[in-house]
Order: C-alpha cells, then structure tokens, then sequence
C-alpha cells in the first residue's frame, strides 16, 4: 500500500504545486505514525516526507532528531537543551524542576538512557520574562556551550509582547544560531494563554519553522476547548498549573515515543538529511550580535549613570557570563556609548519600583534618530521583574552610531527612583 501512495505521490507532483505535496505528504506521514500505535497529537512539520523510506530520505525534518535517539540507541551521551521563558523553567508548577514540562521530559529522556545503557545530559535554559530578542545574546554561554544534540525552544507567548518589527527576525536569528555549524535536531514548542490558541506567536513563527524544515509541536493540538480551565489556576492566564504542565509534557513526550520507536526500527540514520543553512528569509542579522555591556563598552561621555544593574536571578543557574550595564536615579543623567553594527536595541529590566529611560542613535552623518521611550515603569510588575528589548534603529548596513540614554522626564513621584539599563544589543556583527 506504502509503495502504491508513493507512485502516486510521484505522479501528481507535476501537477501540484510543491507546497501543496508536502503537506499532502505530510498528512500521509502523520496517518503511517498514526497505524504504528495509539493516535498522537497533531505534529506540524516542516515541509518534508519520506520519499521512499525515512532512512533514505534525504530531506526529513525528523532526521536530526532520529539521529540524536540513534547515539542513545547506542549507549552514548546525548546533550538535550530546553530554551525559553517562565513556562520553561516550570514557573507556577509545584516542585518548577520536577513538575514543569521541562522537567517531565528530561525523566522520560533520563529513563531512556536507562533502558538503552546510554547517558543523558540534560539542561534547562528557561529564564523568565524573557523572549527571543534576549535569547540571541544569551544562546552561546546557556545553550551552545552545552554542545547540544537536541534543543526545544519556546518562545511563543513571550514574543508576542516584543516589537512584531523584531520578532521574526529575532527568531530566525535564534534559529540560525542553533543550527549553524551543526547537525542538531532544534524542536519548536509552541504554547498559548488560557483557552486563546490564537494568543501567541506559534503561527508566525510556524513559517520560520517549515522554512527551516524543524519538527513543531503546538500545544492546541491535543487540548480541546472544554479543557483549557483545568490547566490553569485562579485567575492565572499565562502559566499552566501542575495538570497544565503535565499535558503539555504528554503531547511531547507521545510524539518522541513514537519516534524512537521509529527510531529502532530503523537502525542508523547518520548519513541522513544532514542540515544545511539555508539564506535567511527574512534576516539573518541576529544570528551575529554583540552585548555591549560597562565591561566592553566604549564610552565618549557619561553623566549620572553607574555600574550595575538588575542580574536575573535564574542566570546564575544557567552558568555562563553575567555582564553589567547601568543604572541612574539622577533625572539629568546622559549617557552616549559609540558602537558599530546593523541595527540597534536597548535591555532593560522592568518593575513597578523604577522610572523610565529614553534612547537614540546619532548617525555618522549627524543625522539624530527618534527618541524611543525606555519602560523601565511597568505597574503590573509587583514583587518580580520583567526583562524586554527595545530597537533604537533597524539598519541595512553596518555603521557607527552613537548612542545616547537619558532619564525620561516625568513625574515628580518618580524622583530617587531607578532606571536600569542592562546594555546594547547591535547586529550583524559578532564579538
């Protein structure tokens, strides 16, 4: 039966367009995961099928990930990352190691090891409050140097609140990032508020997903309407409870059953569909950035700011550099930084204790940018602190800029209050 779909699979692709065939194929290969055992949630895949068998295929986007089983099939060490925010570190869960999806995937990973005589390395690089624009600067020391087979990232909810001129090239610079010079298998997760599928960036970045040819997994797709309630607590619309985080776990850990059954059947896909970089589709400026921090930075003049600045407590965890910006309480503080790159943005930390900052860039020419508004304030950040990313300027080219931050004028309630700054980000150039 296999044999007779392929044949006609190959008979209508001249009359089909390409797009079109790979998710009729696609479809075919969810129906042959579904005959191999139980019904699976719903897994959208890049655009790919096996053409004959998934051993000779040369463009499956499920390679990579088999070939990562293989080494543990084997009884290798096999290096997983899970990259992301808040819901990645397991927040609201009880027992957030143990209890959050993280955490149940890395004992379904570790029980594998078990069984197979093989070592798992597993860790999780979630830190909260941040998105994908954060996660560019902090992939080398939190993900890459864990050298990792595997990595699943997360940032479907946080992007939804970074710059929609950012996020999709924010994204794809992660992406890039991960799979540059490597034959890893990148999973993307892609989870949404309470009862709202649509509340979250999984759509758009599900474009960046098939472009790049990476398994996806959306955690809808196995939930039905009437279940939303249960996977939340109280009034809480953003981070799943214990039951929440448990079926977000499940989805995710029946589709990795299935395949490292496939897996085993198999045998050694190692000279299968290896990864190679396509040219980027939208930008690939984030995939070569550099923090500029007090400890690099090259600074013309400064008035009123100091060294130091808010360091996320879950960065300690997660290992790796911490560097520094700035902070000032002083209303007539100025600070100008000259750096070079494509485009360029602000870090800064959030909470309803501070005040508000403003930047700019000053071009070479003399030409002054807009003055865009810091939001250090943040009412609704109550005993914890966000993290978020603002551009100044998104450029074609790489040049010099001066930047320059300032406190924002404003209330008189506002006086002694901080505004914290955790440096500057420039693209298209690395360090």
């Amino acid at each position: 039966m296999r044999k007779k779909i392929e044949k006609r699979l190959k008979s209508f692709s001249g009359r089909i367009s390409y797009c079109f065939l790979c998710r009729f194929k696609s479809a075919i290969f969810l129906l042959l995961l579904f005959f191999a055992g139980q019904p699976t949630p719903v897994i959208i895949l890049g655009e790919t099928f096996m053409d004959k068998d998934i051993s000779t295929t040369s463009n499956s986007s499920l390679a990579p990930l088999m070939r990562a089983m293989n080494k543990l099939q084997r009884g290798e060490i096999l290096s997983v990352v899970t990259l992301g925010g808040s819901i990645t570190t397991g927040y609201t869960a009880q027992d957030p190691a143990a209890e959050g999806w993280a955490g149940r995937i890395q004992q379904w990973w570790e029980q594998k090891a078990r069984e197979s005589g093989g070592t798992v390395l597993f860790h999780n690089a979630g830190l909260s409050g941040t998105d994908s624009a954060w996660a560019t600067v902090r992939v080398a020391d939190h993900v890459l140097l864990h050298d990792p087979d595997i990595v699943f990232v997360e940032f479907a909810i946080n992007d939804q609140w970074l710059d929609k001129k950012v996020r999709l090239r924010s994204y794809e610079g992660l992406l890039r990032q991960l799979l540059a010079f490597s034959d890893r298998a990148v999973v993307l997760l892609f989870l949404n508020e309470r009862g709202h599928p649509e509340r979250g960036q999984g759509k758009e970045q599900s474009e960046l997903g098939r472009y790049y040819n990476l398994p996806m997994l959306s955690w809808a797709d196995w939930v039905r309407p009437d279940e939303w309630n249960r996977y939340f607590s109280g009034n809480e619309a953003i981070h799943p409870n214990n039951e929440g985080h448990e079926s977000i776990a499940r989805g995710i850990i029946d589709f990795l059953e299935r395949l490292w059954g496939m897996t085993q059947r198999t045998g050694d896909v190692s000279s299968v569909g290896k990864n190679v970089l396509p040219p980027p589709l939208y930008s690939d400026e984030f995939q070569h950035v550099r923090w500029i921090h007090s400890g690099n930075a090259e600074i013309l003049s400064n008035t009123g700011w100091i060294v130091g600045s808010d360091l996320h407590p879950e960065w300690f965890r997660r290992g790796g550099s911490i560097p520094t910006g700035w902070q000032s309480n002083d209303k007539n503080a100025h600070l100008v930084i000259r750096v070079r790159g494509k485009s360029v943005g602000i870090l800064y930390s959030e909470s309803d204790q501070y005040r508000n900052a403003q930047a700019w860039v000053e071009s070479p020419d003399g030409k002054i940018g807009k003055k865009v508004s810091i939001d250090c304030y943040v009412s609704y950040r109550t005993g914890y602190l966000g993290w978020a990313y603002r551009e100044l300027v998104q450029g074609e080219v790489v040049q010099d800029y001066l930047v320059h931050v300032e406190i924002k004028k404003s209330r008189s309630s506002d006086d002694g209050k901080w505004a914290k700054i955790a440096g500057v980000v420039v693209t298209g150039v690395s360090e």
